[in-house]
């Protein structure tokens, strides 16, 4: 690896040269020597005391340093105090090192998320989130430049992300960037490792669900970087060694992600980077779901996502000029959900994307100029047959009513390909108090045959005081087919979704190294999916919703603590009616459940979380040793209770669906406690989760006559562990 700025001396002259970002020095030379004597130092390097050249044959000379590790004595570094929360309402970069706390988060980064204020997840093994009461579907993530719409495991689990891998990680509550896209909510960008972090390093993980292995190295003398990342759950492979179950195969998946970066000069490079992703699960599932026959109902389902990128780059240099890269990439995708034995339902879906992205950015002064350029085609084809209308079975998640009686029937089988484009130009601005950021991003959506212009600025502003405003606005648009397996995609006149949101925050630091911050927005949502019947969609729906979250923090001596509070309020409408299912009759006779159309009405969103209440400690004991506390509190799920119940005539029991979202689960409250061990080649934690073994529900389901309901808990008290070796 090259050794930049190492210090050469002549000794017999007294001459002194540093090295070049190549490593490369030259040397002026005493005129009539023969023979010199070279000294090499660098700080971080063992020093090279005499190296005897003999000039009279030699005009290259290669000098090899070794890496020294030492202690100094204490140093005091005195600096401003770093917030442990962004802004409010504001984009961020996190640190990769720290995403890894937690026996959830060591295998998915998004947990972390949820510990600011805005963010809501319905369920404690769910990595997915909603922010301002809209759906998890309206969030975007991308990694390495290309978009994964819903990049999880496990229908939500974890994610294909970790930390082991990260370069950058970065959070936008909403997409205010001009080249942010395909969201309508948050987004998430994750840059893998590349070599810029200028050391080769290998790590092991081991954690609650999944263990993993990376490695990172430099070869061709620091002018070519590969980097690789393998991780899979293990849970399934002790359950198929010591358990006798052959009727279950516990859910697995894997990752492996790769690249290879090979440095052209000192700014530019190029990049190949590929992601292999799977998902499997196999279940016999008598005991919860009612089959038509005598036969065992078995359920299998599966995913693979894959992704392979070129990219040419060009990094930011000493001199001003031209940064960002041009990208190439193909994302294959196949999914398959199946109910056997006495049911024969299937989804297939199998397809990909083919992406070519490019991003330019220049600065000039205070100011930063930036164009770019998203263009993609998606082709996906499906072959779905449902006889008992399995799609329906997901309103269980959002309505009391059973709906395991058959009587719908929905089968489809056939394929799309569409066409997106994209482009934007924003500029930026920073001053001594004063930034602003203005942009326009312009779509095209060849599916829904839709042109749609974008514009989104942000403003902030340095008060006396230690005060920070900032203003935040925009529109934004995103095509629900974009997340392959989404019922959107055969929709029947499905358009973008589109929204508007409008932000605004502040931060004042007090005496005592206390910082206070406060938000509130306001958004509005149209062309939003709405079932018109059962299994079929179109674009008709509305949203609205507003709130208010605040956060205060401070460091007391060894101990940092963190709380705040969010209120949001959002409501949604079905056009041209709201689909509802009620008894039908035949006369006096109730004979069965069937859908109805009702009037529209504002409802509360199914993905609004009310009131929100997040509190946090962590006391650094040692330099090495630490403990932190995490209570979390917020308003339970809504959903759609039951309005009377009727028995059929041909036996059996129905009960007609409420107003839509009109009642609640009961609240939720988690207490975490965690400690962790931080030496130089390893990190270990123990926690326990849900330490007072509270019973958090996601889901209610009632009996055959509607006369007891069960509650379906989420995570109860659980010891975890993490372990990461650095080698």
């Amino acid at each position: 690896m090259p050794v930049e700025l190492a210090v050469v001396t002549v000794m017999e002259s007294g001459f002194m040269t540093l090295s070049d970002s190549k490593g490369s020095f030259s040397l002026d030379l005493p005129s009539g020597a023969s023979r010199v004597h070279v000294n090499v130092v660098h700080v971080a390097y063992v020093q090279v005391p005499s190296v005897e050249v003999d000039i009279s044959r030699e005009s290259l000379i290669d000098v090899c340093l070794e890496w020294e590790m030492y202690e100094t004595p204490v140093i005091e570094v005195t600096a401003e105090l770093p917030t442990l929360q962004p802004l409010l309402h504001g984009r961020i970069e996190m640190d990769p090192g720290r995403l890894s706390d937690g026996a959830m988060s060591i295998t998915d980064p998004l947990h972390a998320l949820k510990k600011m204020p805005q963010v809501t997840a319905g369920a404690d093994f769910d990595g997915r989130f909603s922010l301002h009461g809209s759906s998890p579907d309206a969030n975007a993530f991308f990694l390495d430049g290309l978009l994964f719409p819903s990049p999880y495991h496990l229908g939500g689990l974890c994610s294909i992300y970790d930390a082991a891998n990260m370069k950058r990680f970065c959070f936008s509550p909403a997409p205010f960037t001009a080249a942010a896209h395909g969201a309508t909510g948050a987004v998430v960008e994750v840059e893998t490792k590349d070599g810029t972090q200028g050391q080769d390093g290998r790590e092991f993980s081991l954690g609650l669900m999944s263990s993993s292995m990376s490695d990172q190295r430099f070869f061709a003398d620091g002018a070519v970087f590969t980097s690789l990342l393998a991780r899979r759950s293990y849970i399934d492979l002790l359950y198929d060694t010591f358990a006798d179950n052959r009727n279950m195969q516990i859910p697995n998946f894997f990752d492996v992600q790769a690249g290879v970066t090979m440095s052209i000069d000192e700014r530019r490079y190029v990049k190949a980077g590929f992601l292999i992703s799977g998902d499997e699960m196999f279940m016999n599932a008598d005991g919860i779901v009612d089959s038509e026959g005598e036969q065992a109902t078995e359920i299998g389902w599966s995913r693979r996502m894959d992704a392979f990128s070129l990219t040419y780059g060009l990094r930011e240099g000493k001199a001003p000029g031209w940064t960002g890269r041009a990208l190439l990439g193909w994302q294959p995708y196949r999914s398959s959900f199946e109910i056997g034995g006495s049911d024969d339902e299937r989804m297939d879906w199998k397809g990909g994307r083919g992406t070519v992205r490019v991003d330019l950015s220049r600065r000039h002064g205070n100011g930063m100029i930036g164009v770019g350029l998203f263009t993609s085609v998606s082709s996906i084809e499906y072959d779905i047959n449902f006889a008992r209308g399995f799609w329906l079975a997901g309103r269980n998640e959002n309505s009391a009513v059973r709906l395991d009686n058959d009587g719908w029937a929905f089968s489809t089988k056939n394929g799309q390909r569409w066409l997106y484009t994209g482009t934007y130009g924003e500029f930026s601005w920073t001053g001594e108090r004063t930034g602003v950021r203005v942009g326009t991003r312009l779509e095209a959506f060849e599916r829904s045959r839709e042109f749609f212009a974008g514009p989104r600025v942000t403003v902030y502003r340095s008060l006396p005081k230690e005060t920070t405003l900032m203003l935040s606005g925009g529109f934004f648009a995103r095509d629900p087919a974009e997340d392959f397996g989404n019922p959107a995609v055969i929709g029947r006149g499905i358009r973008t979704e589109k929204a508007g949101q409008m932000s605004l925050g502040a931060r004042k630091r007090f005496g005592g190294g206390v910082l206070l911050q406060l938000g509130g927005f306001v958004r509005r949502e149209w062309d939003l999916p709405v079932e018109v019947e059962p299994a079929t969609f179109r674009s008709g729906g509305a949203g609205r919703s507003g709130g208010l979250s605040m956060g205060a923090e401070g460091r007391f001596g060894k101990v940092d603590a963190f709380a705040s509070y969010a209120f949001t309020r959002a409501e949604r409408m079905d056009s041209p009616y709201t689909l509802a299912f009620r008894h039908e009759t035949d006369g006096d006779l109730v004979t069965g459940l069937g859908p109805v159309e009702e009037s529209p009405y504002w409802y509360t969103s199914p993905y609004e979380y009310r009131h929100s209440f997040q509190l946090e400690a962590r006391a650094n004991v040692t330099e090495a040793f630490s403990v932190s506390f995490s209570w979390r509190l917020h308003t339970g799920r809504p959903f759609t209770p039951i309005d009377d119940v009727h028995e059929r005539a041909a036996g059996g029991y129905v009960a007609s669906e409420g107003r839509k979202m009109s009642d609640r689960l009961p609240p939720y409250s988690r207490i975490d406690v965690h400690a962790e061990w931080r030496y130089p080649r390893a990190a270990v934690f123990v926690e326990v989760l849900n330490l007072t073994n509270r019973r958090n529900v996601f889901n209610l389901r009632y009996n055959i006559d509607y006369s007891r309901r069960t509650f379906y808990r989420m995570l109860p008290i659980m010891p975890a562990f993490g372990v990461k070796v650095f080698f």
